[in-house]
């Protein structure tokens, strides 16, 4: 964060006359000792005010959250900006840019931008794509892993488990709605649909509930499991039973804070942002 000194001016511009004396005097007594370098720097900090420095409001799914704790923390450091992070459902974050929710930046997925666009919230010249993700299987940390090589496969497992989890639909999470799909794709019988579990909420949610015993193992989105210790990846869904999905970072129109929503969304593909966004299940762009 960079300080500086704030004085009235003239029109001119030139410095005020008794601000110019004070400075001069200050800068005379600042050697006199610590006691007076300790007023001074009292006295600066009071009078100091943060220069260019933004808040950026982000509205985010749930796929980036396991990265948002390490790289946000950051990117505020770094830059001196303050980033105010909601996360919503894929289906509830294009509701609210639907209904004129305008924030400064926002990381959508691929499935949602064509809404998004229709509402005119997209500025396209700013969209960069920062990762893509994958459906997987999510177990407890150490458990054995599942067998996920064939549609056939999946199923077995289904049935070998007292419960399995997936966000509720109605909650407009897309990872719930695409796995009812496969149940009518895939012609899951009575006793395979009785095994899915709803969980209201994001990814986090699902991977909270095989944490807690409450599923025996989940299936989420492979990014989202990072926001939650004590659980991990046991595989992806076989490639008939999956979908890519990528994280599309970009900036809304009327946004105020421009520069500060772009050097964000650049922070997210920077080559560091980039190993750390391996290690949480998404593969950069």
């Amino acid at each position: 964060m960079i300080f500086v000194m704030q004085w009235p001016q003239s029109a001119n511009s030139h410095l005020d006359g008794t601000w110019f004396t004070l400075l001069r005097f200050l800068f005379v007594i600042y050697r006199k000792g610590p006691l007076v370098r300790t007023i001074i720097i009292i006295f600066v900090m009071i009078f100091s005010v943060p220069v260019h420095a933004a808040e950026i409001k982000v509205l985010t799914t749930g796929l980036l959250m396991g990265v948002f704790q390490t790289l946000i923390p950051e990117f505020e450091r770094n830059s001196g900006h303050k980033v105010v992070l909601t996360t919503a459902t894929p289906g509830v974050l294009t509701q609210k840019l639907q209904a004129g929710e305008s924030p400064d930046v926002v990381f959508a997925v691929d499935g949602l931008m064509k809404d998004i666009e229709q509402a005119g919230k997209v500025i396209e010249d700013s969209r960069t794509i920062i990762g893509e993700v994958y459906i997987v299987a999510v177990i407890r940390t150490g458990a054995l892993k599942l067998d996920l090589s064939t549609p056939e496969a999946v199923k077995r497992a289904m049935l070998a488990a007292k419960a399995v989890a997936i966000n509720d639909p109605k909650g407009g999470s897309f990872v719930g709605r695409f796995v009812m799909g496969l149940a009518d794709r895939f012609a899951f019988d009575d006793e395979l649909r009785s095994r899915l579990k709803l969980f209201p909420g994001g990814g986090d949610k699902v991977c909270e509930a095989v944490l807690d015993g409450d599923a025996d193992f989940g299936v989420t989105i492979s990014s989202e499991i990072a926001a939650v210790e004590g659980v991990e990846i046991s595989g992806p869904l076989p490639p008939a039973m999956n979908r890519v999905q990528h994280s599309i970072g970009f900036l809304v129109p009327g946004t105020q804070q421009a520069e500060a929503g772009i050097a964000l969304i650049k922070f997210m593909v920077s080559p560091k942002a980039k190993l750390l966004l391996k290690t949480k299940g998404i593969e950069p762009s």
